[in-house]
């Protein structure tokens, strides 16, 4: 459309832009095109118009449909057609229904309407149209120009497609055919000329989808975003035209190659702006064996990054889809399929499923050994997992036999006394705390103990070794003997690394609940200001533990008392986790909870109500209806809900729309507070 402006006008100063229909303006083309008998509130219509991007042509269409249809399609149903589109989708957008305002020989479906724009851009500029064919495949909004171009200028065609098309070109297109593979090898000795090239090239097509506005640019320059509608309607006109499936084959290629392995720490930012992009390609499953390989670790890969950010519930939904296409694919004894069998496995194991989780496990351990061999540190680490998972179930006495089999592995493997043993008998000590087994954890803490003294001298210490010796005797009831401990700790780190360090943070915040555990809690309150204070200071990896420093913090207060104080640490809490690790992340929702405990006790509970509502409705997202927290978080919303109602009185309860002990809960989306995650690179 700029083009053609220009070439009317001559002069880019004489262009008036045309704005798009505002809310307002959608609603009153919405309710003109209504029938009166269609019953509906406002906050429903405004969604509708929301939801079509407020797009005339596709307000008018879907308003006769719904008015020709009603009852049997309203606005809610409507609206849900056109968020998770279908083939009633299509038939909602593609029936062209005639108005009286317009000419009869136009078409008036939209989905016709668009068609008609991608044949003329595929005619006139035909990598533009595979520019758009990629393109449809992404999440709809930031689609990354990095993932772009260079990555669709290639026909998406199989080879035995393209073989069976040589036979049938005329000997004038052989001989081009020749020339443009002669070209290509001269680009390829010319990187530079090769990339600017690429770069021209998408500069153009990005132009010619922007001026049949069928992408939007963001203000940097660099990420683009699709209506729901356009990306639909070009979905389908592939389809229509057999090109769907080739696409996505490219299109999981793509993402395959540009998706970091996200178990490293440093590649967790660029997984998670990439992670919507990579979802998608779950539902674009291939046929073919290798392709259907490569998907599977492609979506083993989005499932471990879902675990990461604490999305268990999709980790696992995600997890059984990559499993399930490795298992047709590949030999059961492979090390790859072994390796998945053992991520699954620790995808599982917040969500509580330890039957699931031991078989898993021990299919991992027991195909290590025979491929591996039973002292390889995979082999080892499965049958730590797997002793674990044996642990959880009261199977102690053959969780304690695999244990002692990797403590012999390790000694065998890296030596009685290297760091490496020593690290493996205080995780061991760990295990047995969790499981309140503290007398078998009290042998592996002085087992440990006794290497370290053989290896490096009766004055040396571990902080690490420590702090879990200052737990277990907490847990045993010996309080000042563990706080005795956790201030040592502290004063080494301090002395080691200043307070800046993850490791002071994180020795301050045990001494911290310690002290709590005590009563001492103006002094565990006196202990967390300088991490509260110097957070800002702090590298990211420091100041996740320094967060776990003022949950506690906010806790303590609440039982001082001081609600003002224990409010505001909250509220920071909350809005430095949103940003830091997310707002459905598991550790955030924690965060809301112990807000609307202290806006509880505070007797403000219509605000209360809404973040226990936040905290159970997206901690159910998250790890599933059974998972303790969500059965707790759902016992206190309840709890809230009555108390609230006989605070109230009649009257308040008389305006609450009642459905079940009756308060209408706000719609998840709201309660989610979906903020963007900026990228930290």
């Amino acid at each position: 459309m700029g083009e053609a402006a220009q070439m009317l006008t001559g002069n880019c100063a004489y262009h008036v832009d045309v704005e798009e229909m505002n809310e307002r303006e959608a609603l009153a083309l919405l309710k003109s095109k209504l029938s009166s008998k269609v019953l509906h509130t406002e906050a429903e219509a405004a969604e509708l118009v929301k939801t079509v991007d407020y797009m005339p042509l596709a307000i008018s269409q879907v308003a006769t449909n719904i008015s020709i249809n009603y009852p049997r399609l309203t606005i809610p149903k409507a609206i849900e057609k056109l968020k998770t589109p279908t083939q009633e989708t299509n038939q909602l957008l593609e029936i062209s229904l005639h108005e009286t305002s317009r000419d009869i020989q136009r078409s008036n479906s939209i989905v016709k309407t668009w068609h008609l724009s991608f044949q003329y851009v595929r005619e006139t500029s035909p990598s533009a149209a595979k520019l758009l064919s990629l393109m449809c495949l992404f999440h709809r909004q930031g689609i990354p120009e990095a993932l772009l171009a260079g990555h669709y200028g290639e026909e998406a065609k199989t080879s035995e497609e393209i073989a069976t098309l040589q036979p049938r070109l005329t000997w004038w297109r052989q001989i081009r055919r020749r020339r443009l593979r002669l070209r290509r090898r001269k680009r390829t000795t010319e990187p530079k000329a090769v990339a600017q090239e690429i770069k021209s090239d998408f500069e153009h097509d990005w132009r010619v989808l922007t001026d049949f506005t069928l992408i939007r640019t963001r203000i940097d320059g660099r990420q683009f975003d699709m209506h729901r509608l356009v990306q639909h309607t070009t979905r389908r006109w592939l389809e229509l035209n057999g090109e769907l499936k080739a696409w996505m084959k490219k299109y999981v290629a793509v993402i395959s190659r540009s998706f970091p392995a996200p178990e490293e720490h440093d590649n967790w930012a660029v997984c998670q702006y990439l992670f919507p992009h990579a979802q998608q390609a779950v539902t674009y499953r291939p046929e073919e064996a290798p392709a259907l390989q490569s998907w599977g670790l492609l979506i083993q890969q989005v499932s471990w990054t879902a675990y990461t950010i604490g999305r268990y519930a999709l980790a696992e939904e995600l997890g059984r889809t990559s499993l399930k296409a490795l298992e047709d694919t590949m030999d059961e004894r492979s090390v790859v399929m072994l390796s998945a069998l053992h991520q699954f496995g620790l995808v599982l194991e917040p969500l509580k499923y330890h039957r699931e989780t031991e078989t898993l496990f021990r299919r991992a351990f027991e195909g290590r050994v025979v491929v591996l061999g039973p002292h390889h540190i995979d082999t080892l680490t499965s049958a730590h997992q797997l002793g674990m998972t044996l642990n959880r179930q009261g199977k102690h006495e053959e969780g304690l036999a695999i244990y002692m089999r990797v403590v012999e592995g390790y000694e065998r493997t890296f030596g009685p006394g290297s760091e490496e043993t020593q690290s493996m008998l205080s995780g061991l000590a760990f295990s047995y705390t969790a499981d309140g087994q503290y007398e078998q954890a009290e042998i592996f803490h002085r087992r440990a103990d006794v290497v370290r003294k053989e290896q490096f001298g009766e004055e040396s210490e571990d902080n690490q070794r420590l702090r879990g010796l200052a737990l277990l005797l907490g847990m045993q009831g010996k309080f000042q003997e563990a706080e005795e401990i956790h201030r040592r700790v502290v004063e080494t780190a301090r002395n080691r690394s200043g307070l800046c360090s993850t490791e002071t943070v994180k020795s301050i915040n045990f001494l911290g609940e310690a002290l709590a555990k005590q009563g001492k809690l103006e002094e565990a309150v006196e202990l967390y200001g300088p991490v509260v204070d110097g957070y800002n200071d702090f590298d990211v990896k420091t100041r996740e533990v320094a967060l776990s420093c003022m949950q506690t913090l906010a806790e303590v207060l609440l039982e001082q008392g001081e609600l003002e104080k224990a409010e505001n640490i909250a509220r920071q809490l909350i809005a430095r986790r949103e940003a830091l690790i997310g707002a459905d992340h598991v550790e955030t929702l924690v965060s809301v909870h112990t807000l609307a405990d202290i806006l509880s006790q505070q007797k403000r509970y219509d605000e209360a109500l809404v973040s226990y509502e936040r905290a159970y409705v997206g901690t159910d997202l998250v790890c599933g209806a059974e998972h303790p927290d969500t059965k707790e978080f759902l016992n206190d919303f309840n709890h809230a809900k009555n108390h609230m109602l006989s605070w109230c009185g009649d009257s308040r309860v008389s305006s609450l729309d009642v459905k079940e002990s009756g308060y209408v809960a706000a719609p998840p989306a709201m309660l989610a507070f979906q903020s963007p995650v900026p990228i930290l690179i």
